[in-house]
């Protein structure tokens, strides 16, 4: 019996070993390339190293660790403009260790029932960094452009020179992104779309603090979008996370 249950246990020590063997993966995104690990039996499930960095400039935007799909550890979190670190974030102890914050004059925020327009001492952080949810707003904005311009490509010369939208929504106390909508919009910017990526960010956020307490606070995300049309019809344009220029 003792023999046995030896035999059964390298068994499984050997099949557990192999179960965690994994094979590397590239994806690449208008915007981006991500190079990860993934378990061989389940390419679906992140189990090792992880990369993200933009294609153009080479510029690493993201990088840390999985185990079976979950963020472990630390990970470092760049400006994909700068290529500055803008968030070190441990996901073990589920704390921020480092913050480069855009600033930010004023602020919208709910103190004793009331919304008061002040400084807050820390603005609302979405896990991950600002700067990478505005990049997935990009790569989602140019597959809504090539997806459109598959269906009807002679629609190249009907966009506008220039687009904006303003989306709002409020990062609660507790650090629930809810309340999502298009505050303003040109209407020609994919906004409904890009609506949703904001939206799968709704459990990544940590509150507003003002005075010490956290409190729940408008958060605004503007996006200015300037349209080129070149040569061969492809519709190329550059966005601006500014306050929009009306044209």
């Amino acid at each position: 019996m003792n023999k046995l249950l030896f035999l059964a246990l390298i068994i499984f020590v050997i099949f557990n070993a192999n179960a965690q063997e994994t094979k590397s993966i590239i994806v690449k995104t208008s915007q981006t390339i991500e190079e990860f690990e993934v378990l061989k039996h389940n390419k679906k499930v992140k189990n090792g190293a992880y990369l993200k960095k933009t294609i153009r400039e080479d510029r690493v935007v993201a990088k840390g660790q999985f185990i079976n799909n979950k963020k472990i550890g630390v990970w470092d979190f760049f400006d994909f403009r700068t290529g500055d670190l803008e968030q070190r974030f441990d996901f073990d102890r589920n704390k921020c260790l480092f913050l480069n914050l855009e600033s930010s004059e004023q602020n919208h925020f709910i103190q004793n029932g009331e919304w008061i327009l002040e400084k807050l001492d820390t603005i609302p952080v979405v896990i991950g960094g600002l700067s990478n949810l505005k990049l997935d707003l990009i790569d989602e904005a140019y597959k809504c452009t090539e997806k459109a311009l598959y269906m009807n490509s002679s629609i190249a010369d009907q966009f506008p020179k220039a687009g904006f939208a303003i989306f709002s929504f409020v990062v609660t106390k507790s650090g629930e992104a809810k309340n999502f909508k298009i505050l303003l919009s040109s209407g020609n910017t994919f906004e409904d779309e890009l609506l949703k990526i904001i939206e799968d960010t709704r459990n990544d956020w940590l509150p507003g603090i003002y005075k010490r307490e956290t409190v729940d606070t408008e958060f605004l995300i503007p996006m200015y979008v300037k349209y080129i049309v070149n040569t061969k019809i492809e519709k190329l344009y550059t966005i601006d996370f500014d306050y929009p220029k009306i044209e």
